[in-house]
């Protein structure tokens, strides 16, 4: 579970890209984050979504089997709805990069950190920072803008985004730790969006299916909706 942008204080944090910095929880039920959120008394909105819609990416189409089938059926169950256009799921990718490295290097600068003490992963972001001009910067911030304007929008007050968390098989824990799937380039085109836009998602692995690693969606609500994306969830969860 990612939370909602602000939704907990980064006080005592040292953040190196505070604009997408947000608090999240892994558990193996809703049930458990759902507790966790009540206990400490940040439940936020209890509500049932007046309704599930389902994004038309050109990503979408390189879905392994597994993923459309478990997609499919939890959509069906939802009664899920397909926008009519697409989010923008890489370009969201694309902008996350580029705003990260320009507040990674002003991080690195401030804190006097030592770029060679960083991840791999995180020394090329200070790379690719290095040869970003404050126009490039500036445009993608206004896109960054315009872009959570109008997924906000779409979720308005009461409505969630299903979508795949992975195009197939859910990866390892320890190579997304290791930071061995963000060199390869293969993390984070479905992952980056709710982090661009500031919203809360859930990612978890979907019942009913005879994978030992079953596949993974994920939904996106409104601000501070993490209780009624648990809640929805649960029906589905592994």
């Amino acid at each position: 579970l990612k939370c909602s942008f602000d939704r907990f204080s980064p006080a005592g944090i040292l953040t190196l890209a505070p604009s997408f910095e947000s608090l999240g929880f892994l558990a193996k039920q809703p049930a458990i984050l759902a507790r966790l959120l009540r206990g400490l008394g940040m439940a936020g909105r209890e509500m049932r979504f007046s309704e599930i819609l389902i994004p038309i990416e050109s990503e979408m189409r390189e879905l392994s089997a597994a993923v459309q089938n478990a997609l499919q059926r939890v959509a069906t169950q939802l009664k899920a709805r397909q926008l009519s256009e697409p989010l923008g799921f890489l370009r969201a990718r694309q902008l996350r990069k580029v705003l990260i490295a320009s507040e990674v290097i002003k991080q690195i600068e401030a804190h006097k950190i030592d770029p060679e003490s960083l991840p791999s992963e995180g020394l090329a972001l200070v790379e690719l920072a290095k040869k970003l001009s404050p126009k490039e910067v500036g445009a993608a911030t206004a896109e960054r803008q315009s872009l959570a304007e109008r997924v906000c929008g779409i979720v308005g007050e009461d409505r969630a985004i299903l979508y795949p968390a992975f195009s197939g098989a859910v990866p390892l824990w320890s190579d997304i730790l290791s930071g061995k799937l963000i060199r390869a380039g293969q993390l984070g085109t479905f992952l980056a969006l709710s982090n661009l836009v500031g919203l809360p998602s859930l990612a978890y692995p979907v019942s009913g299916t005879r994978s030992p690693i079953p596949p993974s969606l994920q939904l996106m609500g409104p601000k501070n909706s993490e209780l009624s994306l648990l809640q929805t969830a649960a029906s589905f969860s592994h």
